[in-house]
Order: C-alpha cells, then sequence, then structure tokens
C-alpha cells in the first residue's frame, strides 16, 4: 500500500512575501541572501503550488528566473571582477527591495490591527430613507465585505516589484476625506476608498472614515444597497 503524504503552504501575498518567508525560515541576514539555498527552495514552493493548483503568478516566475540566474552566475568559476561587482549589486537591490517590503509588511500589520480594534469599538450609524438603525460593531459583515472588495481590487493593481516609501497617517486622512466631502457634499464610500493608492493607504483610509463618522463629522446612508458618505451639518 503506498503512503500518500499531504503538505500544506502559508498563503504568500507575492514573490517578496515568499522570499521573506524563505529568509526567515534559513534565519539569514536580509542584507546578505545565500542565493544558493534559495534558490531551489523558492523554484521548490512554485512546483508544490503547481501541484497543488494554486494558481502561480506571473512575479513568482520571475522571481524564480532572477533567482536562478543569478545563482548560476554566483557558481560560474573564474568571475572577471566585473562579474563579481555586478552579482553584489544584483544582491544588493534583491536585499533592498527585500528590506522595503518587510517594512510595508509592518506598517500594513499595524494599520489592519486598528482597523480590527475600531470595528469591535465603535458603533456606525447607518441611516436609511426611512429609518434610522445602529449596526452592532461585531455584525458588520457589508462593510467588511467592501472593504476586502476593494483590497483584492488594489492588490491586482499594485506591482509587488514597486514598494513606495511614502507615510499615511489617520489624522491627515481625516482631513483629505473630510476636504472631499466638504466640496462635494457627499460621495460612495467604495469611491473614496478605491483612491487608495496601495492596500496601506485603503487601511488608514478606512480607520478615518470611521473615525469621522464616530465624532459625528459624517453620516454613513444605504442607498440601493450602496453606503454614501454624507457631512453632518
Amino acid at each position: 500500500m503506498t503512503q500518500e503524504f499531504v503538505f500544506t503552504l502559508p498563503h504568500f501575498e507575492g514573490s517578496l512575501d515568499l522570499l521573506l518567508y524563505l529568509v526567515k525560515k534559513h534565519e539569514m541576514d536580509i542584507r546578505d541572501i545565500k542565493i544558493s539555498v534559495i534558490a531551489d527552495e523558492f523554484l521548490d514552493y512554485i512546483n508544490r503550488m503547481k501541484r497543488l493548483d494554486i494558481s502561480v503568478a506571473s512575479d513568482f516566475m520571475l522571481m524564480a528566473s532572477t533567482l536562478m540566474e543569478l545563482k548560476s552566475k554566483i557558481l560560474l568559476p573564474n568571475k572577471s571582477i566585473e562579474d563579481i561587482e555586478k552579482i553584489k549589486q544584483a544582491k544588493k537591490e534583491l536585499s533592498e527591495r527585500l528590506i522595503a517590503y518587510q517594512e510595508m509588511k509592518k506598517i500594513a500589520g499595524k494599520f489592519k490591527k486598528r482597523l480590527d480594534e475600531s470595528l469591535k469599538l465603535h458603533s456606525v450609524k447607518v441611516k436609511g430613507e426611512k429609518s434610522e438603525m445602529t449596526i452592532d460593531p461585531n455584525n458588520l459583515s457589508k462593510l467588511k465585505e467592501l472593504f476586502e472588495h476593494v483590497s483584492k481590487v488594489l492588490k491586482a493593481r499594485e506591482k509587488v516589484y514597486k514598494i513606495r516609501s511614502e507615510k499615511y497617517s489617520v489624522a491627515s486622512k481625516m482631513e483629505e476625506v473630510y476636504g472631499k466631502l466638504e466640496k462635494k457634499g457627499k460621495m460612495g464610500l467604495k469611491e473614496i476608498l478605491l483612491e487608495a493608492k496601495d492596500r496601506i493607504e485603503l487601511i488608514v483610509v478606512f480607520l478615518a472614515v470611521l473615525e469621522l463618522i464616530r465624532l459625528n463629522k459624517l453620516s454613513l446612508k444605504t442607498a440601493n444597497e450602496k453606503y454614501i458618505l454624507e457631512v453632518i451639518e
């Protein structure tokens, strides 16, 4: 009787997420990645994903080919000084991208925690055409669905290899959102969220909206199954 081995894989947001996972797994210095170790294992993870029918995005394949090409150059004997410098530069650029991604992931994690805390602590008033009701913070499934939908849209829009260094704050986004609504009178919540350039900004904007609602500066109304934000006079 043949024994069947069942294995599961962590969920990876993109190629840099998988690379960071492998670096931490092998307890490597992020500034001195051992390409010879990482390259083969990275490729092995991609093959596992395929066997599990997990969609492998093009950026995974691009990273795999980059790592394998870099590994082949490292293993070449009798390298010239110019070749050695090119390898060092390529490794440095890869490390810098990974460091930037790690920082972005930490920031996103902090904001996500604050978002979860806000949804638990604050009730959100939703005004209908004829009545007003308060949605319990533990039952904000539709708002969460909207947030997750926009997050997926932004994920598809983002390029993993382009890591921006913009800093966002809830206070500044509150001013920005409120200023837009003062000019326009009202806007759809989805419309506001989709203006975010990346998922970190999305979380900060969502937090800003929740805080403005909590402070009674904005009202959240439902119309034709859409959420509409209006300034409270």
